[in-house]
């Protein structure tokens, strides 16, 4: 068997992290067939060809779909040691804490944290009008 190969990478935020090679290409797979959509969207557009837009954006939205639901599950993580390592933490401060510039990484990040809401994982107490949440993790007694 042969061993895994593992890559060590560096987060927009600073962080390091360590993915396998296979990641790495699928991740990479996914930016090629993303640009090869988006130059297909300005070829449709300059042809006018308004069918094959609306497939196109279709598939963009599948595909961006499929990348939130993989990156999911490492948000709930991040969530889960944000709030570990800082209770009772604002909604501004997490915002602040995950300065992410890619609109896919947010939507991840978002559904994971209403995922985590609705399971009720994490706990948001609200402080009246105008005021920030502070969110901590639920306590196993609770």
């Amino acid at each position: 068997m042969m061993p895994e190969k593992k890559v060590r990478m560096q987060d927009t935020d600073g962080v390091e992290w360590v993915v396998n090679l296979e990641w790495l290409k699928q991740n990479m797979g996914i930016c090629k067939l993303e640009k090869l959509l988006t130059d297909h969207i300005r070829w449709a557009g300059a042809q006018n060809c308004q069918p094959q837009r609306d497939i196109l954006f279709q598939q963009i939205d599948r595909l961006t779909k499929d990348i939130i639901d993989v990156e999911t599950p490492r948000m709930k993580l991040k969530i889960l040691s944000l709030l570990t390592d800082n209770p009772d933490m604002r909604t501004r401060q997490i915002t602040e804490k995950t300065p992410w510039k890619n609109q896919i990484l947010w939507g991840a990040f978002n559904k994971a944290f209403k995922d985590r809401q609705d399971e009720g994982a994490i706990i948001g107490t609200a402080h009246g009008a105008c005021y920030n949440r502070t969110w901590r993790i639920k306590e196993t007694g609770e």
